[in-house]
């Protein structure tokens, strides 16, 4: 389960974020911003130690960590587990949405996971280590499948990445705030991008996070002026372990509703593409990775 608001015309929208730019950087160092990433790795609590994302994280590690985790129960869909997709507030026209573009064997399996998954609510009041642990392994094979899908280009394809987030969106609303809040997890990452760059083919991974619903930028409501975080773009330097860039997407709806795609790089901030409509992951995630090849390019 990455952040200042630019007006295409006069700079920042909120004077409020200027002032505050260096403050929320410290609040979202590589360990702080990724804490309630839900990535495979990053909510499981033992007795009372909780065991964090960290950027050093391979895929060879998240492999055995993935395989470590429980079993999840059987994906068989019962009719009370079916009927828990059009309960007050999930309603069966929202939930219902785009399955039928899951087309892959693996992707059809997903579903049926996610929707078996409804019934966790009724089995765990809170936040224990088994739910944890059970959402954990749940997720992760829905990223590890998202991210081979992203990786290509036809319709097809992602047309069944974006309905199986779909999918998992409207299940954690389902699961609510007291089952899983967001001081827990308020994003998952759905999809890691792999990049060589330079001469030196210098190896880097862009971990691409969606949160389940806007977040505030800067902490609460209040403190934000009106701006929103939707989704989170780190970039790792793998040599060196740690976040040497990151993209957001933010809203803003002070005036009117502007979203502005821009980037995080040291002490600096900028724009990178602003838009007139909510653009999809698609258009953003070009937008983003146009910009790095060509910014960190002029660095190696």
């Amino acid at each position: 389960l990455n952040h200042v608001l630019c007006c295409p015309k006069m700079g920042c929208i909120s004077s409020k974020a200027q002032r505050t730019e260096d403050s929320d950087e410290d609040r979202n160092s590589p360990a702080e911003d990724d804490r309630r990433l839900l990535d495979g790795s990053s909510i499981i609590t033992t007795g009372t130690a909780t065991r964090e994302a960290k950027p050093e994280l391979n895929e060879r590690q998240m492999q055995r960590d993935f395989q470590n985790q429980p079993d999840l129960p059987s994906a068989k869909l019962s009719p009370h587990s079916l009927s828990r997709r059009q309960e007050k507030g999930v309603g069966a026209k929202e939930l219902g949405e785009g399955t039928s573009a899951i087309r892959t064997v693996k992707g059809e399996g997903l579903l049926q996971q996610l929707t078996s998954a409804y019934e966790w609510k009724e089995r765990y009041t809170y936040s224990c280590q088994e739910f944890l642990a059970l959402m954990d392994k749940l997720f992760m094979e829905c990223q590890m499948h998202l991210s081979a899908l992203s990786s290509h280009v036809d319709t097809e394809s992602r047309k069944e990445v974006d309905a199986l987030v779909r999918e998992m969106i409207v299940l954690r609303k389902h699961w609510g705030p007291q089952l899983l809040p967001n001081s827990v997890c308020n994003a998952f990452v759905r999809e890691r991008i792999p990049l060589s760059l330079g001469t030196d083919k210098q190896q880097f991974r862009i971990d691409c996070a969606q949160f389940f619903e806007p977040v505030p930028f800067y902490g609460t409501p209040g403190d934000s002026g009106g701006l929103m975080k939707l989704f989170r773009f780190s970039v790792y330097d793998l040599s060196k372990n740690v976040v040497v860039l990151r993209y957001y997407l933010e809203q803003s709806n002070i005036e009117q509703l502007y979203h502005v795609l821009c980037y995080v790089h040291d002490s600096q901030r900028g724009q990178v593409h602003p838009y007139t409509e909510l653009p999809s992951y698609w258009e953003l995630r070009q937008h983003m990775l146009d910009d790095i090849y060509a910014r960190l390019a002029r660095q190696l």
